[in-house]
């Protein structure tokens, strides 16, 4: 090194440490909190809601010039909080901010709390946010850190409420295209880690959840997404694809050895059966509204029990006494499967009250298939059945989930060549289906059977309308285990 140069980078390097220590010590000097109303000022105008700053404003230089306040708020009309954070931390771009523009390359938010509420007549309570989320336009090549957030949603018509807890978001690499300002999908590129501790419904709750989330040249995906539900492990994916003029989805998942008896706790707190369980599904769709996603439905859905106990239920003996008692709904025993891959949409209207108030003793449920195909928004039953210690059970028909419907949903005993001893159908809406009397074709009486059994050769007999041909065996037909 040139003994001429040496004393200028001396120089330089004083000047720089010295930029340095004006700029981490300027705030010591200045009361930021006089600027509190114009900021709140500018940004109710332009988010076109109500904002607070009811703790301290400041400011910084390093590492970049930023903007620090705490207890800032959003109002709603009635004056409640929308959207609150304990602190909020927005780093502006220096060249941008000396022609007098705002435009956050940065955001970091502390326990951020946001409350979204759909009244009676289902218009949001942030409604009006739509402005706000323009604004994030602003963040091309910027980034989002969020820690310890709270989402609460409840819709006053139907009285459900939603909780989310525990919430960090890390969300970077933001592009969008032309470095513009809108929010296309189509032009939007980043990559998300988002996290969850817990997520609670009045009935129930999922935890740990978990998920990637990357968006590049239309296409979002969410690959892997874990949780824990029901006492399972759960994991999926989905991938949301914008490149055409309709927007179209794929989504995949799969709830590995959850808990029966915790699923059931959505439709009763009493317990009625108990075992482990899995579920599938994988389904296709496509639409920009609610109801046409529905319509496009199609995939598959899969749930499968080995080992299962029906509590306070003595199946084998209700089905051998009805020919006396006509005391037993066939219907009843199928929320064992509607309550698995096909949700809760089917029991709002019909009630499986039965199969928790219980009429004594237990049956051990030895095999559950319930698969189900979609097509066009219509769950159908592909292979449905189950066993318990003496019968085979199984369902056909379907769920018209665009109509609303029971697509004549049919559950039935079955013998060992798959013919139906004894039936019951429900049809008709959701909301009121029409449930026909249990319909004996066979006697279902043991010895008369027996006897049958031994005349068979004897007695001329014609082939009957085979019921089920599926995968479950008749409990006869199952070699025994220990």
């Amino acid at each position: 090194m040139s003994r001429k140069l040496k004393p200028v980078l001396i120089a330089a390097g004083g000047v720089a440490g010295l930029l340095v220590l004006l700029a981490a010590t300027a705030p010591l000097f200045v009361n930021a909190d006089r600027f509190k109303p114009e900021l709140e000022a500018a940004a109710t105008e332009s988010l076109g809601m109500d904002v607070r700053i009811d703790g301290r404003l400041g400011f910084g230089l390093v590492p970049g010039f930023h903007l620090t306040l705490e207890r800032g708020r959003i109002l709603g009309s009635r004056g409640e909080d929308v959207a609150s954070a304990r602190s909020a931390r927005l780093y502006f771009r220096i060249l941008p901010l000396l022609r007098g523009e705002l435009r956050p390359n940065r955001i970091e938010l502390t326990q951020p709390r946001i409350s979204v509420e759909r009244d009676s007549t289902g218009a949001l309570n942030v409604g009006r946010l739509k402005r706000a989320v323009a604004l994030l336009g602003g963040l091309h090549g910027g980034s989002v850190k969020l820690t310890d957030g709270e989402l609460r949603y409840a819709d006053r018509r139907s009285g459900r409420t939603i909780e989310a807890s525990g919430i960090r978001l890390a969300l970077g690499r933001i592009r969008l295209a032309g470095g513009g300002s809108r929010l296309d999908p189509r032009g939007l590129s980043f990559r998300a880690r988002l996290a969850c501790a817990e997520i609670r419904t009045e009935s129930h709750s999922e935890s740990a959840l978990q998920m990637l989330i990357e968006g590049k040249d239309g296409v979002i995906v969410a690959d892997p997404i874990t949780m824990r539900l029901f006492g399972g492990q759960g994991k999926g994916s989905v991938r949301a694809e914008f490149t055409d003029s309709v927007a179209s989805y794929r989504v995949r998942g799969t709830l590995a050895n959850f808990r029966i008896e915790e699923s059931l706790t959505i439709l009763s707190p009493v317990k009625a059966a108990e075992g482990e369980m899995s579920f599938s599904m994988d389904l296709s769709m496509q639409g920009e509204r609610w109801d046409r996603v529905v319509e496009t439905a199609a995939g598959e859905l899969s749930l499968r029990g080995r080992d299962l106990k029906l509590l306070s239920h003595d199946l084998d003996g209700a089905i051998s006494r009805f020919e006396a008692s006509q005391n037993f709904n066939l219907v009843d025993v199928g929320a064992v499967f509607l309550t698995g891959p096909l949700g809760l949409a089917v029991t709002k209207g019909y009630s499986f009250a039965s199969l928790f108030q219980g009429t004594g003793g237990t049956t051990k449920l030895g095999t559950v298939v319930s698969d189900w195909t979609v097509a066009r928004g219509v769950v159908r039953a592909k292979d449905v059945a189950l066993t318990t210690a003496e019968n085979r059970l199984a369902v056909q028909g379907g769920l018209d989930f665009v109509g609303r419907r029971f697509d004549d949903l049919t559950l039935a005993v079955v013998d060992e060549e798959g013919c139906s001893k004894l039936r019951q159908t429900i049809r008709g809406s959701f909301e009121k289906p029409d449930v026909d009397k249990p319909h004996v074709l066979t006697s279902l009486a043991g010895p008369l059977v027996s006897a049958l059994k031994k005349a068979k050769d004897l007695l001329p007999t014609g082939p009957c309308d085979v019921f089920y041909s599926g995968s479950v065996k008749h409990p006869i037909q199952e070699p025994e285990t220990k």
